[in-house]
């Protein structure tokens, strides 16, 4: 199996199970959002000093 462009792998649930047997909810991101991190993305001029935006996802 091969791809030429990125692929992201969602989980069939919206919980995970560490380690330590806790469990994790997160929401999914939108699509909305999805593609506005792409535009945001391939605006980026420089590569060297990346930022990462983690506000739509939730770790609790």
């Amino acid at each position: 199996m091969c791809a030429d462009c990125a692929v992201t792998v969602y989980p069939k649930t919206d919980t995970v199970k560490d380690g330590k047997g806790k469990e994790h909810k997160f929401n999914r991101p939108s699509l909305r959002s999805l593609n506005e991190a792409k535009e945001r993305f391939a605006a980026w001029d420089d590569v060297k000093n990346p930022t990462f935006d983690l506000s739509g996802f939730s770790f609790s």
